[in-house]
């Protein structure tokens, strides 16, 4: 039973994922057997070029500010990953994201961030609040994602704090980046395992969100990274999650409780983008009129063939 689960999981990936490292990492994010050495060697790949990139530029500077300088510079105009979220989060202001990058390179090169005092507000943007808006930390403390609920974040949370307690933990040490993966025992791996998993589902859910309630609702849009992460963001997760305490069990039940409604409602919107608006409308509001617009989606050949595809789906929407 085991080996024919483990069949079908490679087969259903490998539908999307044409790399074997990435459909790799994807098994293993989504709970299933791999060799675990041959994943921990995945996972460390990446972070062991970074390191030796972020040591041979450190030999270069003598000044850690000169070092930073050169660290931002070297990310040039890139737009790919978190840095586009956060770019976008900023209003596309290139300018505001450099000061973003300094002020996490500065801590994570071992200098504190001269956050701008508060009479500089008149001028410019506090760095602190620049930070927080990349991170989506201030619509996470403004944003409720359902009526009479609330926000993600309470107002008095602290970027600064919960920044320089990032450094304390490791995360942000490039110079041994990939050490917590390199000494992880097996159920060390485990553990992470698990743990990514559930970001994995966090994910799915935050994207059927984001679909009923607005792009970034809540600060949820860079899960995105994680709804079919790139080996990259596999490792970057791993190593977050070796480092981090665990997840709340309240919010892992909310999160599992919703997940396999949300996948099938990113499942029907991926094959009826035209009819998004209209499945949205009757989820929320229950109307009667938007479940009989529905009606003729429900009743096409594309629907049908959806249906024999994804009768799980189908069937947790209730669209029958």
């Amino acid at each position: 039973m085991w080996a024919a689960d483990q069949i079908v999981a490679v087969t259903a990936l490998h539908r999307e994922i044409n790399s074997l490292e990435c459909l790799l990492a994807n098994l293993w994010l989504t709970g299933h057997w791999v060799e675990v050495e041959s994943l921990r060697a995945l996972l460390i790949a990446p972070f062991s070029e970074l390191t030796a990139a972020y040591r041979h530029s450190r030999a270069q500077f003598e000044s850690p500010a000169d070092l930073v300088d050169h660290l931002v510079e070297s990310m040039g105009s890139s737009t790919t990953g978190s840095l586009a979220i956060a770019g976008v989060r900023l209003g596309g202001n290139r300018s505001d994201l450099e000061n973003v990058m300094w002020a996490i390179l500065e801590l994570a090169t071992g200098g504190l961030p001269a956050w701008a005092d508060d009479e500089d507000e008149r001028d410019a943007p506090r760095i602190d609040r620049l930070v927080a808006q990349a991170f989506g930390v201030d619509r996470a403390q403004r944003d409720v994602l359902a009526p009479g609920t609330r926000p993600l974040l309470p107002e008095t949370f602290d970027v600064r704090e919960f920044l320089i307690e990032a450094v304390g933990s490791g995360i942000l040490d490039f110079d041994q980046l990939a050490a917590p993966l390199a000494s992880a025992t097996h159920e060390d791996l485990a553990r992470a395992q698990d743990a990514a998993a559930f970001i994995t589902r966090f994910a799915v859910v935050a994207g059927a969100i984001e679909v009923l309630r607005g792009s970034d609702i809540g600060g949820l849009g860079m899960l995105r990274l994680f709804e079919r992460p790139s080996v990259i963001d596999t490792a970057v997760l791993a190593r977050s999650v070796l480092l981090s305490p665990p997840a709340d069990p309240a919010v892992r039940t909310a999160i599992d409780d919703q997940y396999e409604r949300a996948s099938a409602f990113l499942k029907f919107c991926r094959a009826f983008p035209a009819h998004v608006e209209l499945l949205r409308i009757w989820i929320q509001t229950n109307d009667a009129q938007a479940r009989r617009e529905l009606e003729t989606v429900l009743n096409s050949p594309e629907f049908k063939a959806f249906k024999r595809e994804q009768p799980g789906a189908v069937a947790t929407l209730q669209l029958t």
